[in-house]
C-alpha cells in the first residue's frame, strides 16, 4: 500500500511558483470570469478554497465575519504573504478603489428599483404550507448538525 503524503505536502504538489505569486493548478470553483476563480482543496470530508486552507493551515481558524483577502488581485494565489485578514466591508472596499468592480458607475432608474422591490416582496410574501414549513425545519436542523460535526478545523495530518 502506498504510503500517505503529508497534507500540506498534497497541497504544495499543485502550486506553481513564480517570482511574483504561487498560482494554485489544482480543481478551480469553475468560475467563467478571472475574477471569480477560485482553487479548491479538499480534506476528507471537508472542500476548502485554496487560498483559505493554506490560511488556515499557517495562522489556525479564520475568525467569524473575516474573510482571506488577496494583497495581488490574483484569486488562484496561495503565497502567504499576498494574504491577510479583513472584513468583507474591508475586501468590498479594496476592490472597489482597485476598480475590479464591473458595477461600478452603473444606475438603476427608479422603474428598475421598483421591479426589483416587487418581485423581492413577491418572493417573501409566497404562503408556504405546514407541510413545507417542517420539511424545511427538519432541514435546516440536519443541517446544523452537519455544520457543528464538522466545525473542528483541519484534520488530516
Amino acid at each position: 500500500m502506498a504510503e500517505k503524503l503529508p497534507v500540506i505536502d498534497r497541497f504544495m504538489a499543485k502550486v506553481q511558483k513564480t517570482d511574483t505569486c504561487w498560482i494554485w493548478t489544482g480543481a478551480t470553483n469553475g468560475g467563467n470570469d478571472k475574477n471569480f476563480v477560485y482553487g479548491y482543496f479538499g480534506v476528507y470530508p471537508k472542500m476548502y478554497y485554496a487560498h483559505r486552507f493554506i490560511w488556515e493551515y499557517h495562522n489556525g481558524p479564520i475568525p467569524p465575519k473575516m474573510c482571506v483577502m488577496h494583497t495581488c488581485d490574483n484569486p488562484l494565489c496561495v503565497r502567504l504573504d499576498h494574504l491577510r485578514l479583513g472584513t468583507q466591508l474591508e475586501n468590498i472596499q479594496d476592490r472597489d478603489r482597485k476598480g475590479r468592480n464591473g458595477n461600478v458607475g452603473r444606475v438603476c432608474t427608479d422603474e428598475q428599483r421598483q421591479k426589483m422591490r416587487e418581485a423581492q416582496k413577491r418572493r417573501w410574501q409566497r404562503p408556504i404550507t405546514q407541510e413545507e414549513r417542517e420539511r424545511r425545519s427538519e432541514g435546516a436542523k440536519a443541517w446544523w448538525r452537519e455544520r457543528r460535526a464538522a466545525s473542528s478545523p483541519i484534520v488530516g495530518d
